[in-house]
């Protein structure tokens, strides 16, 4: 068991629906709009705002910022999420609405409380600003380019302004394919740049190393007899925690409904409205944007509809865990050891379902627990380069 725990010691993320997930140039183009604010309609959020790399990619929040310059009043309820290992999940977004890191990506462009620009805009300025590195990271694409001098400045099918949402459906159908394609390729260079924001091992990895080798004897020295306690709890029966967070990621990459907050409606949010979603989304593993829309196994045969999936949100990955807090969809716990509280009282907030059981362990129990999943705290494998904003694109880049 503990062997499929093991972080790979390779670790090779794959997505047939963006071959470009492991080209260079991509991931040059991906690094620089990560950082880059301007391609937010304020200008002034960049993907790096929220996933920021000294805190291993989130925010620290309990609910992220909210764009300056939208129109909405209404606040965020998920919690930033890491994007290290992202890429070697098949689901993305707390509900699983993406399922491809690239379609991912797309989302909070466009969203009136993240970056809230539209579809038009950023491809203009993608193509005005970036041109050079664009036509490297996706070659014999000029041809295919939407001629930006005819095409309003702003337009989207998911703007909140009437006006973008009327500049969109005036376009021609050509039009709409032109900006579409561009649109996905952004998606995928930034996932080609966050396919490079990996884990490496922890001392938990070098501890089950050591285990499978009789002769070395310093193996019980990567983690303490507390720590050890904690594994053996993790591994039990008791606690069930492996049932869920199981596999190299410490995640089942499935959705379990474990009901952190009673303020939410379980036929409407998680899983059940996520997998709605996911089938709608034109740049889904089946849509036309898709490198690979004859090899969507985990879209075709994802159940669609069930009590389960009512409240169900992605079960998030436990390595570094204890150095992402806060916790849960709703980041309500600021805390690892508030967490294993409320997983060892496993309260039913009056919801017909939730998979939680009480742990009932005793105190020390839930510190050796927590020592355990502090122990799967790593460095990342990235090199330093990638985690720093990019030197600028030059003024060449545009001609």
């Amino acid at each position: 068991m503990l062997n499929s725990l093991r972080l790979p010691k390779r670790l090779q993320p794959r997505d047939p629906s963006n071959q470009f997930l492991d080209s260079p140039p991509a991931a040059q183009l991906g690094h620089q709009l990560f950082f880059d604010k301007r391609l937010s309609g304020a200008k002034d959020m960049a993907c790096a705002t929220c996933h920021i790399p000294e805190h291993y990619f989130t925010d620290g929040r309990p609910l992220p910022i909210v764009a300056t310059n939208t129109s909405l009043s209404e606040l965020p309820t998920r919690h930033t999420p890491t994007v290290v290992g992202a890429a070697l999940h098949r689901w993305q977004f707390w509900d699983g609405r993406a399922e491809s890191l690239w379609a991912q990506a797309l989302g909070p462009l466009e969203n009136p409380l993240e970056h809230n620009s539209d579809r038009l805009a950023i491809v203009r300025y993608v193509l005005n600003e970036y041109r050079l590195s664009y036509l490297q990271a996706f070659p014999n694409s000029e041809s295919t380019l939407p001629k930006l001098e005819r095409l309003p400045e702003h337009g989207s099918p998911l703007s909140h302004v009437a006006e973008y949402q009327t500049n969109w459906r005036q376009l021609s159908g050509e039009q709409r394919s032109e900006i579409n394609h561009v649109f996905a390729n952004i998606g995928k260079a930034l996932a080609a740049y966050q396919a490079k924001i990996l884990p490496d091992e922890s001392r938990f990895d070098r501890f089950v190393d050591g285990l499978n080798l009789p002769t070395d004897n310093q193996s019980l020295s990567y983690l303490d007899l507390h720590e050890q306690a904690g594994l053996k709890l993790f591994i039990s029966e008791q606690t069930g925690c492996i049932q869920c967070h199981n596999g190299p990621l410490f995640s089942n990459s499935d959705f379990q409904a474990t009901l952190s907050s009673a303020e939410i409606i379980p036929e409407r949010e998680g899983r059940v409205a996520g997998i709605a979603l996911a089938h709608a989304d034109p740049f889904n593993c089946r849509g036309i944007y898709s490198d690979a829309p004859d090899s969507c196994d985990e879209l075709d045969f994802a159940k669609v509809n069930g009590i389960e999936l009512q409240a169900a949100f992605k079960v998030p990955g436990l390595r570094n865990v204890a150095k992402t807090a806060p916790y849960m969809h709703d980041g309500g716990f600021a805390s690892l050891s508030e967490v294993l509280r409320y997983y060892n009282q496993a309260p039913m907030h009056g919801f017909s379902h939730n998979e939680l059981q009480p742990l009932r362990l005793q105190p020390y129990q839930l510190k050796q627990l927590e020592s355990f999943l502090v122990a799967l705290n790593s460095e990342l494998i990235t090199d330093a380069y990638w985690l720093t904003p990019p030197t600028p694109p030059s003024q060449g880049d545009n001609s």
